[in-house]
């Protein structure tokens, strides 16, 4: 059944990735990791856009997104549509916080793969691509109507 199928994928890969986040060399905390991936995913971002995508509160958002403004991993811009509200988007910083991010959490992965076959490892490698592709191919946009220049997700 399809539901029994989604549901051992959910448990499976939220117990991978707690396995992977226990070995993790850095004090980020995994809401600051998830604000970082949707700032490089989907912004730049209003607060009220950023909260809906990580169902937060807005006074949260605003705090999440004050926080990495200070450590300059994300930058603030007049939005063009709206003069009163601003954008928040990664800087080149938080760019390279993500990446640094990734390699240690692929280093603390990679032990997990290596008794593993290389038809195991290329199964692993469809079905990653596999759920990628539909996750890119269902994620609904989070604006109806997405400002010039906006990066979409893909």
């Amino acid at each position: 059944m399809s539901t029994d199928l989604a549901i051992d994928l959910l448990v499976t890969s939220a117990r991978f990735v707690r396995y992977v986040r226990r070995r993790a060399n850095t004090d980020t905390s995994v809401a600051e990791w998830r604000a970082v991936v949707l700032l490089d995913e989907h912004g730049p971002l209003r607060v009220s856009e950023f909260a809906a995508l990580d169902r937060l509160s807005q006074p949260t958002a605003t705090a999440m997104l004050k926080r990495l403004v200070a450590q300059g991993i994300a930058g603030r811009t007049p939005d063009p549509q709206d003069g009163r509200a601003s954008l928040a988007e990664l800087t080149d910083k938080g760019r390279q916080h993500l990446a640094a991010l990734r390699q240690d959490a692929g280093r603390n992965a990679a032990p997990l793969l290596t008794g593993l076959s290389a038809d195991e490892r290329e199964v692993l490698r469809r079905a990653t691509q596999l759920l990628a592709g539909l996750v890119d191919e269902h994620e609904a946009p989070h604006g109806s109507n997405p400002r010039p220049g906006k990066k979409e997700t893909s």
